[in-house]
């Protein structure tokens, strides 16, 4: 939940477009961390992750349908 609330904020300040790639390149880095690392560390990244993802859904529904025009029902599963 708490990934959620920030990304609400942060969607009324950053666009989504590079919210969206903002949170992809720190959940791949937090991914390579972990493997390169192990332990503790390695699983509060792993966790770390999950943050990043929750963030990341509303762009992407809003970001594929964007400028489907008459075809906005059918690409939403509408």
């Amino acid at each position: 939940m708490i990934g959620r609330f920030l990304g609400a904020g942060l969607l009324r300040r950053i666009k989504p477009g590079n919210l969206l790639g903002l949170c992809a390149i720190c959940a791949a880095t937090l991914v390579s961390a972990s493997m390169l690392l192990g332990g503790h560390t390695a699983i509060v990244g792993i966790l770390a992750v999950g943050l990043f993802n929750s963030i990341m859904f509303r762009p992407f529904f809003s970001l594929g349908v964007a400028e489907l025009g008459p075809l906005t029902g059918n690409g939403s599963g509408c």
